[in-house]
């Protein structure tokens, strides 16, 4: 008897058990559960704007420094180097190509500066180089392609003009071809010269232009 009242409390210790896990499957889930769950934002790694570079890593070009002043007054030009652009003056008036195409006085002071920049070991040629795009004398040159022309412009003149106004248009032509010529002054470049300006002078056809525009005519374009 004793037996079965033990095995009887038993039982009533075990069956609420399925009991509470029936009623743990019956109850409702938390809300929780059921809300979408949205995956955290990514955020892309900070980088620097286009065309820049960190702080660190910025290297900026360093400025040119502007030219040193080498001398503050000709007293303090030594004498070897003036001495040096006296002489230079003195090649540029003996020599009849130049002279006639430059205006010596301005070419020496231009040569004085050159010669300080490029210092005594510099060349006399490499020197004179350097400026021969400067103190172009344009009426010294007109003057000299009027004297070529007048001496042999027969051999071009082809009657289209009147043969005063024709060596003028050949002198102004020359002038403004040598002008724009590149490199050292040369008896190739101006008997190229010449020879362009003969052409720009011609006078075409009648109903017809002439193809080699002149020049020294502010109405008419650059070739």
């Amino acid at each position: 008897m004793r037996s079965r009242i033990i095995l009887a409390f038993a039982l009533l210790l075990i069956m609420p058990l399925p009991l509470a896990a029936a009623y743990a499957q019956q109850a409702p889930a938390p809300e929780e559960l059921f809300q979408e769950r949205k995956p955290a934002p990514i955020r892309p790694p900070p980088k620097t704007q286009p065309g820049t570079m960190p702080a660190d890593r910025l290297q900026l070009p360093e400025e040119e420094a502007p030219p040193k002043k080498l001398y503050d007054s000709i007293e303090d030009i030594p004498t070897e180097v003036l001495q040096d652009a006296k002489r230079f003056e003195s090649y540029c008036t003996n020599n009849t190509l130049i002279k006639r195409h430059y205006n010596c006085e301005c070419l020496s002071s231009k040569y004085l500066d050159q010669r300080i920049i490029d210092g005594p070991d510099a060349h006399f040629t490499v020197v004179m180089s350097k400026i021969m795009d400067q103190c172009f004398d344009i009426p010294a040159a007109a003057a000299h392609g009027y004297d070529r022309c007048i001496g042999t412009g027969s051999m071009t003149y082809d009657g289209g003009m009147d043969p005063e106004e024709y060596c003028q248009c050949v002198a102004n032509n020359y002038a403004l071809l040598v002008q724009r010529s590149k490199g050292a002054i040369s008896g190739r470049i101006t008997s190229h010269a010449m020879s362009s300006a003969t052409l720009r002078c011609q006078t075409p056809p009648v109903g017809k232009e002439n193809p080699f525009r002149r020049l020294d005519n502010p109405k008419a374009p650059l070739p």
